[in-house]
């Protein structure tokens, strides 16, 4: 009883990302297994007080697209693409952009935390990932 207690008392369930179990979880979007470090994403929805995850920050937006949610209706964390052994989350609507990465599904983003040279906003690089997928 005790246990179950202390267990309750921490932070609320959608304040950080989950855990993802590595080469066994699967990416809500497009179903592929997730196993990239530098590159996986995730969403907390509160209504369904779940998290969903995903191999690349495209499937991400596109599954926000295509569940007719917008990014405001969520918790939304990106893996820092600096990263590769050991994930850094970033919140993604502050983070920023570098395209011309090799990501999971090939939409090309990597998530940072600092603007650097060509690095775009969540909005910009989410249209331009939504324009990848119609591509598809």
């Amino acid at each position: 009883m005790l246990a179950l207690l202390l267990t309750g008392c921490g932070q609320p369930e959608g304040d950080k990302p989950a855990a993802i179990a590595w080469d066994r979880d699967t990416c809500e979007y497009c179903r592929m297994t997730i196993s990239d470090r530098a590159h996986a994403a995730q969403a907390w929805i509160e209504p369904q007080h779940r998290h969903y995850k995903f191999d690349d920050i495209g499937c991400l937006v596109n599954w926000l697209h295509a569940n007719g949610r917008s990014p405001e209706q969520a918790r939304l964390w990106v893996a820092d693409h600096k990263h590769h052994d050991q994930v850094h989350w970033l919140d993604a609507r502050t983070a920023w952009y570098r395209s011309g990465q090799r990501t999971p599904m090939d939409y090309g983003y990597g998530a940072t935390d600092k603007p650097e040279d060509g690095a775009v906003d969540f909005e910009t690089a989410s249209a331009d990932m939504l324009k990848r997928d119609e591509r598809r």
